[in-house]
């Protein structure tokens, strides 16, 4: 009201409120999501990331990457569940789907079950193209292969 109608710059607000722990944001962001195309959703949630990652509120991140590259599979899953709902983190699918897929290769069927999930959506929606996937795939691959190295060290 008094502004003209922005959905791009109302999904941004909605992925940091989410990210902030406002949890009505996941709904919000679900429901703009439906006055978007796909690409136009990757591109804002590339962009919401990469602002996060640079801020000082990323403690949740930071933690639970660390521990996850350790292999611990609760902080797999908190990840991919975060990136999913948008909450403590920017929504991010692809994101969502790499740590999801990394849990799944570790052994972990919630996180089976989320990577399964995230692909169902997907197809539906197309929100993440193959490429998407293939990408992503590529980014998990190159994680496992880090935490591995990581427990090899230990």
């Amino acid at each position: 009201t008094g502004i003209e109608k922005d959905v791009k710059k109302a999904y941004e607000f909605a992925l940091f409120a989410g990210a902030r722990g406002h949890f009505t944001a996941g709904n919000l962001l679900t429901k703009i999501e439906e006055g978007l195309t796909p690409k136009e959703i990757i591109q804002l949630q590339s962009q919401a990331i990469e602002v996060w990652e640079n801020l000082k509120e990323t403690n949740f991140l930071k933690k639970n990457k660390t521990t996850a590259l350790e292999g611990d599979l609760p902080a797999m899953r908190a990840l991919a569940k975060a990136y999913l709902r948008g909450s403590k983190l920017p929504r991010n699918y692809k994101r969502a789907y790499v740590w999801s897929s990394l849990g799944a290769a570790a052994g972990d069927p919630i996180s089976r079950s989320i990577r399964d999930r995230i692909l169902s959506v997907s197809g539906k929606s197309g929100v993440l193209e193959a490429r998407d996937i293939v990408s992503a795939q590529g980014l998990a691959e190159e994680l496992w292969e880090r935490k591995k190295q990581n427990l090899n060290k230990k």
